[in-house]
């Protein structure tokens, strides 16, 4: 039986990987590996948006995909607010 506190079953995948983990995953790689520099705030918008995608079929359908969308327009808006023009923000692209 799943904990609905701390293991929800909408948030465990076959495998027994939950988002939390896939996000701690990918949320701890150093930084200074990232094409895209990456705020904190980046970095959440990233995860919330990971967290929804998730687990839309297995919860709250549609909804979480239109959470989903509106997480990764505020990812969007924090990575290029200050130059809307910059399509990638990619380092080292000559």
């Amino acid at each position: 039986m799943s904990d609905v506190i701390t293991s929800p079953k909408h948030y465990a995948g076959k495998y027994g990987v939950e988002a939390k983990e896939a996000m701690r995953n990918m949320a701890n790689r150093p930084l200074s590996e990232a094409v895209v520099p990456m705020t904190p705030m980046a970095v959440f918008w990233w995860c919330a948006a990971f967290k929804y995608l998730w687990r839309f079929p297995f919860k709250n359908g549609r909804q979480d995909v239109l959470k989903c969308r509106e997480c990764l327009s505020n990812l969007e808006h924090e990575l290029w607010r200050h130059d809307p023009q910059d399509g990638g923000g990619e380092r080292g692209v000559e």
